[in-house]
């Protein structure tokens, strides 16, 4: 069991690593968009932000997960 709960850990701390990084890379693209007045580009930096949100509260809900 022991080494089932380090690899979720190992796992959650992966994913939430990963939706962290997505989410500081829409912000970046966000800006850029804005700065460049791009609608298109402003939208799907908006949905990535949104989707790094998503993939970060998976990451949280994994520790959760016990056998």
């Amino acid at each position: 069991m022991d080494y089932f709960n380090q690899a979720m850990s190992l796992f959650s701390n992966g994913v939430i690593t990963a939706g962290s990084l997505l989410t500081v890379w829409g912000i970046i693209q966000l800006g850029v968009a804005i700065k460049e007045h791009n609608g298109p580009g402003m939208q799907h930096a908006i949905f990535q932000i949104v989707g790094g949100a998503v993939i970060l509260a998976a990451g949280a809900w994994i520790t959760n997960i016990s056998m």
